[in-house]
């Protein structure tokens, strides 16, 4: 059943990345390689593009600035503490007001309807200013290892911790 269900996992990984490849970027992910070659995307670029609400635009540049991928691109923008996407703001050289801005701008979308979030704007400005630019790189380096790979060493350590857990046994 576990080798059935690998095989299948490695047949949905090679049809995705088939579907990927024939489907081409998209217009948000051109745009962002066009700006690219144009000038130096930067924080004040992602704030200005945040603030003229080109979402698609927002994720495509900051997956390009950082090499993340898409997906994790999106997790990290969502993600309620916004930790992540502290890390990965100040390894691509954010200021701390840049950080902070596309915080709260992404906030609306995280915060549940009818609530309002009190302004933590200080809070997040003191957890940018803590993350080291040198340790958040190496953060955005690991977050760039290839899927797979993260997932096989996840892999690894639940069955180490499990044959520990049947040891003490």
């Amino acid at each position: 059943a576990g080798f059935d269900a690998e095989i299948q996992r490695a047949v949905r990984a090679a049809l995705d990345a088939a579907a990927e490849r024939t489907r081409g970027p998209s217009a948000a992910v051109r745009a962002a390689e066009a700006l690219a070659r144009e000038s130096a995307l930067d924080g004040t670029l992602m704030v200005d593009i945040l603030r003229r609400a080109e979402v698609p635009l927002f994720f495509a540049v900051f997956a390009r600035m950082t090499g993340l991928r898409p997906a994790l691109v999106r997790r990290l923008v969502f993600e309620p503490d916004g930790l992540g996407l502290a890390i990965a703001a100040r390894a691509v050289g954010m200021s701390a007001d840049q950080f902070v801005a596309i915080y709260r701008m992404t906030r609306h979308a995280r915060a549940r309807p009818r609530t309002s979030a009190p302004d933590d704007a200080g809070r997040l400005a003191t957890l940018f200013s803590r993350i080291a630019a040198e340790h958040a790189v190496r953060v955005c380096d690991y977050w760039r290892l290839p899927q797979d790979y993260l997932d096989a060493v996840w892999r690894v350590g639940q069955v180490g911790t499990g044959e520990r857990a049947a040891d003490r046994r």
